[in-house]
């Protein structure tokens, strides 16, 4: 195990733990604690590739079923601090990245933004009217007349 934790930086217990060595070749949207867009860690064992911060949880919580993935909690994909890891479903991972904004593609709107937007048009603005991250998105939204 020791092999493993030579490849980790750890900045403090509640930090990110960073992992130094070999990352999968793309990576998810940068964030605050992520600005140079690594990507997952890898880990050679037993004769084969394993993810870093899987491996990490398995070592400190035990056994993970195939089929659950770890996410994490601080969006840093680099991240091998198991206070920072937990099991879930594929479904639960893809809630978390439309409501935390790291849907890859076209931007998503939040509901909150949703909510926003149509109070607006509600009020009298008008899709013209919009500028900013609204402007582009609201074209399935916003009522096509108005009585």
């Amino acid at each position: 195990m020791r092999r493993f934790w030579d490849q980790v930086k750890i900045a403090g217990l509640y930090s990110c733990w960073e992992w130094q060595g070999s990352t999968r070749g793309h990576t998810l949207t940068p964030t605050l604690s992520n600005p140079t867009e690594r990507g997952y860690g890898l880990f050679w064992l037993h004769g084969k590739t394993v993810r870093a911060h899987r491996f990490a949880y398995e070592l400190i919580y035990g056994f993970v079923p195939a089929d659950a993935l770890i996410l994490h909690a601080c969006d840093n994909p680099p991240c091998v601090n198991p206070l920072h890891l937990s099991p879930s479903t594929h479904a639960e991972n893809m809630r978390q990245m439309a409501e935390r904004g790291r849907a890859r593609g076209r931007p998503r709107l939040s509901l909150k933004q949703i909510n926003q937007i149509q109070a607006l048009a509600k009020c009298g603005v008008t899709s013209g009217d919009l500028t900013g991250p609204y402007q582009r998105l609201v074209g399935r939204l916003w009522p096509t007349s108005r009585k």
